[in-house]
């Protein structure tokens, strides 16, 4: 398959943006993992006006989210290239995949620390204030 010309300028950006557009509606598409986490974390985001106490307090609780969901897309990525570059079961191509699903733990463990803190300190004063 040959790689698409890309254009100069302002064309680049509409250019990346359409084939960002079609990163995130493939792996909608072909990744499970992906849909599960857009259906378990995209309830946040409005939640996140509602719990954030500053503009900046509510960024970083979407930022907490959008991560989730980028982290899994890069994940997908390195997963759909390692089973493009094996036939075979290898071990380098075992542990980039387990490496990639850590990583993909690691940021959902991050989500949950910021929103557990955020939720925390929202809800603790009115409960025992």
């Amino acid at each position: 398959m040959a790689k698409p010309k890309t254009r100069g300028g302002i064309f680049h950006v509409e250019d990346a943006f359409r084939y960002s557009m079609q990163g995130i509606r493939g792996a909608f598409k072909k990744e499970e993992s992906f849909r599960l986490e857009i259906f378990v974390y995209s309830p946040f985001i409005p939640l996140a006006f509602f719990v954030g106490s500053t503009l900046s307090h509510t960024a970083l609780l979407i930022v907490a989210v959008l991560f989730v969901f980028g982290i899994e897309l890069l994940n997908s990525a390195m997963e759909a290239a390692v089973d493009l570059a094996c036939d075979e079961v290898h071990p380098l191509a075992g542990f980039a995949k387990d490496a990639g699903t850590a990583a993909s733990f690691m940021f959902q463990a991050s989500f949950a620390i910021v929103w557990v803190a955020a939720l925390a300190e929202k809800f603790i004063p009115l409960l025992f204030g």
